[in-house]
């Protein structure tokens, strides 16, 4: 808060001495711009449009340009004032051609808001033919980690506004970067860095700083999932070689791990976000033994107690816990379509029933939220694989039904055989990661009962 009333002040009082001088408009236009581009303080460069638009209304080349300039500043801070001062240029300034055509393309971007959910849907990036991996959004909404696949397993980070891309982690490392997690400060990546020899959890610096090691273990493989709010420790998940999973906290400073659940890795916990004050931790878990679907549980962060926030025979699954701490976001397929869904909380406990969000989102991978509390996912447009059983006419050899196999795993399914009695179909089943969330290690699935009229 100090710091915007400082922004504030600092800009008016350009404005008050801009305003004695008698410099103009355009010149105005230009330091602001600088104070955009050049220093990158873009709460100072808003307000130094609002005083712009403010004072020069019957400037209007002047006027549009800081309009359209204020809205792109809202834009890269995530702000949704980003559309109003969008909409201003194309309602009133018509007649500055390229500021309007500008702004609707900015407009279009945008999105759409979602009819009686309140939710405003926009893409924010995109990248053709990218080989992205695992995917974390940064606090700020503008830059995004990931790892790149085509380049060796690369950890990089985007600013997605310019499109600029920079590369943290090198293959020549002997290595590669799988997991990882983005600090609160945002000054911090921790990530998963396979060997030949074992696994390492390492912390790398956003500005390119070296990397270090905070946690090695030849036994396991160790992925950082999260972050404590204080920056001190990390949520983890340890893949042991005798098949266990583990969720665990890591000391940044001096690598200690404190293990607080242990499983099957098929029934491994998937998203994990931690509480405001760091006291509890949200994650999905399957709530009957070896059954797929899942449940919502929230434990004490010393491992203390475990309790379910979200228990129904739906498969649930988390996405997050807003920054405010007031929601927890996860998808569901309790309507008949996979959902994201809203569980207010109150606390530590559920302030209520969940409600939906946003319907029919598919399998999403969820990227994370930012401090504004936008949730980003990530959608794959390219079509997974899928087994169909179709049912044949014995006299014209024609398909008269085709239905999926089944509904779990979908776009994960691989080489399928029927039994030679023909009763059970076997195929090729799930992946290392359903949606940025459970492991589930490609397997063998054997169906009963296969009829083209009648699915799984």
């Amino acid at each position: 808060m100090n710091r915007i009333m400082i922004t504030a002040l600092a800009a008016a009082l350009t404005a008050a001495l801009w305003a004695a001088q008698g410099v103009p408009a355009e010149a105005q236009l230009q330091a602001a711009i600088t104070k955009e581009t050049v220093d990158g303080d873009l709460e100072q460069a808003i307000n130094l449009y609002k005083k712009i638009v403010a004072a020069h209304a019957g400037n209007r080349a002047v006027t549009a340009q800081a309009l359209l300039r204020m809205g792109q500043c809202y834009e890269k801070l995530g702000m949704a004032e980003s559309r109003k001062a969008y909409e201003r240029v194309v309602k009133e300034f018509s007649d500055q051609s390229a500021q309007a055509v500008m702004a609707r393309e900015r407009l279009a971007k945008l999105g759409h808001r979602t009819a009686g959910a309140g939710v405003a849907v926009r893409q924010v990036w995109t990248r053709p033919g990218l080989s992205l991996g695992e995917a974390r959004i940064f606090p700020d909404g503008r830059r995004l980690a990931f790892i790149d696949w085509a380049e060796h397993d690369t950890l990089v980070v985007a600013d997605m506004v310019p499109g600029e891309i920079r590369k943290l982690t090198s293959s020549r490392e002997g290595g590669g970067a799988v997991q990882h997690a983005v600090s609160p400060d945002s000054k911090w990546i921790a990530y998963y860095w396979y060997l030949k020899n074992g696994a390492e959890v390492r912390v790398i610096g956003t500005d390119g700083s070296a990397p270090r090691t905070v946690y090695s273990n030849p036994e396991a493989d160790v992925e950082p999932v999260a972050w404590f709010p204080d920056g001190k420790s990390l949520v983890a998940h340890f893949f042991r070689k005798d098949q266990t999973a583990q969720l665990a906290v890591i000391s940044v400073a001096d690598g200690k791990a404190r293990v607080l659940k242990s499983g099957l890795w098929q029934q491994f916990i998937g998203v994990v976000s931690v509480s405001l004050d760091g006291r509890y931790l949200v994650y999905d878990f399957p709530s009957l033994g070896s059954a797929p679907e899942r449940d919502i549980f929230l434990m004490a962060a010393d491992g203390s107690s475990e309790t379910a926030l979200v228990r129904h025979p739906s498969d649930d699954t988390l996405l997050g816990w807003t920054p405010d701490g007031k929601y927890i976001l996860f998808r569901s397929n309790r309507s008949g379509s996979m959902s994201i869904w809203l569980l207010p909380m109150s606390g530590n406990k559920p302030g209520g029933e969940p409600r939906q969000l946003k319907s029919n989102v598919g399998n999403i991978q969820p990227l994370g939220f930012d401090r504004n509390g936008s949730f980003y996912y990530r959608e794959s447009t390219g079509a997974g694989r899928e087994v169909y059983v179709a049912e044949l006419d014995s006299q014209t050899g024609k398909m008269v039904a085709t239905k999926l196999a089944s509904t779990r795993h979908l776009g994960e399914k691989g080489v399928a055989a029927f039994s030679s009695d023909g009763k059970a179909l076997v195929y090729q089943s799930g992946s290392m990661r359903d949606g940025g969330g459970p492991r589930t290690a490609k397997g063998i699935t054997v169906r009963s009962r296969i009829r083209a009229r009648k699915p799984i």
